[in-house]
């Protein structure tokens, strides 16, 4: 039977970055599998602008996780949908936005 539950992740000052998402997930324990869908608030404090934004995927790393993985199926910057790559075996992924991110502007 699923369960819901909700992570709320936050580092405000991590890396000098101000970030956070709020993923929604029903878990399905019983499969092994939960599904859901993350909105990241993303502030540039680089001092540059930024064409790439980079995201790890940790659960994708067979020597942290297993056999456990995410699955991307779409990436949306406001309301358009954007193409993306995934890097070394899935566990980093790329998302480029339509113009390049300045500082102390923010994406979500």
């Amino acid at each position: 039977m699923p369960h819901s539950c909700s992570f709320d992740w936050r580092y405000p000052q991590q890396l000098n970055r101000h970030s956070s998402a709020i993923l929604p997930l029903p878990v399905d324990y019983d499969a092994g599998a939960f599904e859901g869908t993350t909105i990241v608030s993303y502030t540039n404090t680089t001092g540059i602008a930024l064409s790439e934004l980079f995201f790890r995927l940790y659960a994708n790393d067979p020597g942290l996780y297993g056999t456990a993985f995410v699955q991307i199926l779409d990436i949306t910057i406001q309301i358009a949908s954007v193409t993306y790559v995934l890097y070394l075996n899935d566990t980093v992924v790329l998302v480029p936005p339509a113009e390049p991110l300045h500082p102390n502007n923010e994406e979500v």
